[in-house]
């Protein structure tokens, strides 16, 4: 039975489905994914496959292109028996949730959680992803507790077992398989690492753990790592009881300065995208800072840089511009100028960072940079500011209103003017605060816009 030859209405039910799927986004904490009996796009379309082989073999490449493996064994039972059949030639991406569930006796008495192993089903499966093999892209992603967000101090004492938290043991394994959880990770790496995966080129560490495991300094890991051509990371964030953000905590930043030997490794990758906490953005050093982990020598062959949650400085600066005659996309998402906290050191504006740009490509020979991206917070303004307190009280021309309401006019108005984002650190908690006072005043000069006009203006000579 061919299409023409269904009834009309399940004609239109598939062709609609093929030409509108569901698209699955990427940047969400928790990914809506296909697997095999469940999170389907179109419930209609699973049952109506059940009972016609050709609908079911029409659609087979789209239920299985995506899979989530989850450390049970219903899931691995599922998958696997997908992984042995005809449907594993469809799957492209396979996405891995590993979730801590916490146990307390008391207040303060953290019990391991009772599925802090790896079940069988699903050892077998990341244990031989080649019968997956158009296998492009793996995700893996440990959860802790009901989401990816969960109080640090808790986090912390699943990893370690200890209040004081000195049973590091990233540097012995003997010390790492006495603590469930940890040896958990250090095993879910150290096979992923070690199976046979030709086609995979895509790597994913959603909710990264801001402490490290023995597996990250392993020669699998390494020459892994060396084989990837696209790396997605999105560190861990969270908060004590007492509402202190991970800008307090030494341990995400230590950790964070000892990823630089994992950049490093990546020297067939072409696409990072980088995602620091929300809690704790990088980028500057100082109280409560870190800077990013990126050297002048890392990830020669880069052709496309995604940053979330940064702070903007010179080194970025310099770094694109190194990289200027292999990268061909840069993208900043929620990033800051940091340039009225005190706390930071090394801190720059807007016009500052493109103006680094702009003028270090000058003397660059064969640029490929062709697209240069500024995705901004939703925009905050002071609402308290005047016209007396900017421009020594003198008007911007044809504003006849308050600054705020000049603003956000404009802004609705003249689409190519923009908004670059200043943030702040709480001296106390650690908290982001956007620094709304200077996107006002820093929008209205707009000199930071002219800075990132010449950037435009440079990429677009090139692509012509």
């Amino acid at each position: 039975m061919s299409l023409p030859e269904l009834p009309a209405e399940l004609q239109l039910l598939i062709t609609g489905f093929l030409e509108d799927p569901d698209p699955v986004p990427s940047v969400i904490p928790r990914i809506p994914v296909i697997t095999w009996s469940q999170f389907l796009p179109n419930h209609d379309l699973i049952n109506l496959s059940s009972c016609c082989k050709v609908l079911r073999d029409l659609i087979a490449p789209i239920i299985f292109r995506e899979v989530r493996l989850r450390n049970n064994s219903k899931s691995g039972d599922s998958v696997q028996a997908v992984s042995n059949s005809v449907w594993a030639t469809h799957v492209r991406t396979l996405h891995f949730e590993c979730v801590a569930r916490p146990e307390f006796d008391c207040e303060d008495d953290l019990r391991p959680p009772p599925d802090n192993r790896l079940y069988p089903f699903v050892d077998d499966v990341l244990a031989n992803l080649s019968r997956f093999p158009l296998l492009k892209t793996l995700t893996i992603q440990f959860m802790f507790g009901e989401s990816a967000f969960w109080d640090h101090d808790t986090f912390k004492k699943l990893i370690f077992q200890s209040e004081e938290g000195h049973l590091n043991g990233d540097d012995d394994p003997e010390i790492e398989k006495q603590i469930p959880f940890r040896a958990l990770m250090m095993r879910v790496y150290d096979i992923v690492t070690n199976s046979n995966h030709a086609t995979l080129t895509s790597l994913e560490l959603r909710n990264f753990t801001s402490y490290g495991i023995y597996s990250w300094r392993t020669g699998s890991w390494r020459r892994f790592l060396g084989s990837l051509k696209d790396v997605s990371i999105y560190l861990h964030t969270s908060q004590n009881e007492a509402g202190w953000s991970l800008s307090r905590s030494e341990d995400y930043f230590q950790f964070v300065a000892n990823m630089e030997p994992m950049f490093r490794q990546m020297n067939n990758v072409t696409h990072l995208r980088f995602v620091a906490a929300d809690s704790g953005p990088l980028g500057l050093s100082g109280q409560f800072h870190g800077p990013l982990p990126l050297s002048l020598d890392h990830i020669p062959f880069l052709e496309s840089l995604e940053l979330e949650f940064c702070f903007i400085n010179e080194d970025l600066a310099i770094f694109i511009v190194n990289r200027s005659n292999t990268l061909k996309r840069v993208h900043l998402k929620h990033c800051f100028s940091a340039i009225n906290c005190v706390l930071a050191n090394k801190r720059i504006t807007w016009a500052k960072f493109f103006d680094t740009i702009a003028e270090g490509m000058q003397s660059v020979e064969n640029v490929t940079l062709e697209e240069f991206l500024i995705s901004p917070s939703d925009p905050i303004f002071d609402m308290r500011s005047e016209w007396e307190d900017f421009r020594g009280g003198i008007p911007i021309a044809g504003a006849e209103d308050s600054i705020v309401e000049w603003v956000e006019r404009n802004m609705k108005r003249d689409k190519h003017r923009r908004l670059f984002a200043h943030a702040d650190l709480d001296d106390e908690l650690g908290a982001v605060y956007e620094d709304a006072e200077e996107n006002t005043h820093a929008y209205c000069y707009g000199l930071d816009q002219r800075a990132f006009d010449r950037v435009i203006a440079m990429l677009q000579r090139n692509v012509s």
